[in-house]
């Protein structure tokens, strides 16, 4: 019953860190950390992306943008900072499972 076991979070193991490497990419990218900041001078309005790094603000200009192209980079952003939660979540359930293989030997 124990090898069952094992063999069990020994798998769960190994998918949870490939599916990590699936996430990595994408959730370390600046857009896991950005926000779209909207700027108005005179009549215009200016789109730029924003984030923290270094504990500065860093900005990229992305122009005069339509309300489709602020929705697309919107959804863009999202799914980055949602990749990035998963990955915290893998993050996690790695850990757990480590720990729980420690005692592999008392549970044979």
């Amino acid at each position: 019953m124990g090898d069952i076991i094992i063999d069990v979070l020994k798998e769960e193991l190994y998918n949870a860190k490939e599916r990590k490497n699936l996430y990595k990419k994408k959730a370390n990218s600046r857009f896991a950390k950005a926000h779209i900041r909207k700027k108005k001078v005179g009549k215009s309005v200016y789109y730029y992306l924003q984030w923290r790094e270094d504990n500065k603000v860093k900005s990229e200009y992305l122009g005069k943008l339509s309300p489709e192209e602020v929705k697309k980079y919107q959804v863009f952003i999202d799914d980055a900072k949602n990749e990035k939660n998963i990955m915290i979540k893998l993050d996690r359930r790695i850990k757990f499972i480590e720990r729980s293989l420690k005692y592999e030997s008392i549970v044979k």
